[in-house]
C-alpha cells in the first residue's frame, strides 16, 4: 500500500457502525472511517471497495448520503450463505472533507466485520 491508497479492516462493529470498533489500517491516503462515514481528507478521483460479513446480507445496496459525489459502480453482491458480500462506488471528492454516509439496514441483518480499500482512481487505472 502506498500514499495512493488505503485499506481499512473493521472489527467488532455493527449494522449501524460497521467502519468502526477496532481497525487495522495499511497504506497512507488522507481518509478515515468512523460510525458509517467515510471522510475524504484530500481531493481526488476514489475507487471505492467495500466487503462485509454478517448474516442476513441482501444484493441491496445501502443508502449513501453525505457530501461526496458517488456512482455505485458494483452492486452489492452476498454470497450463497447470505454471509459475505461486496460493492463498489467511483467518488469525486471536490473539496477536503467531503463524506460518505452509508445506511446499511436494507443490506443486512447484522454486520460484524467489514473491509474499506479506496485507491484513487488515476492510480489503480495506471
Amino acid at each position: 500500500m502506498s500514499a495512493n491508497s488505503i485499506n481499512i479492516n473493521n472489527s467488532v462493529v455493527s449494522r449501524a457502525a460497521p467502519f468502526t470498533g477496532t481497525q487495522i489500517l495499511t497504506g497512507t491516503l488522507p481518509v478515515t472511517a468512523a460510525g458509517a462515514t467515510l471522510t475524504f481528507n484530500k481531493v481526488g478521483q476514489y475507487l471505492v471497495d467495500i466487503a462485509l460479513v454478517g448474516t442476513a446480507i441482501t444484493n441491496v445496496a445501502p443508502t449513501v448520503t453525505g457530501t461526496a459525489q458517488n456512482t455505485l459502480v458494483e452492486a452489492l453482491f452476498a454470497n450463497a450463505a447470505a454471509t459475505a458480500g461486496s460493492l463498489a462506488y467511483i467518488v469525486n471528492v471536490k473539496n477536503i472533507g467531503e463524506t460518505m454516509i452509508f445506511d446499511f439496514t436494507a443490506s443486512a441483518t447484522t454486520i460484524t466485520f467489514s473491509t474499506v480499500r479506496i485507491g484513487t482512481y488515476a492510480f489503480i487505472n495506471g
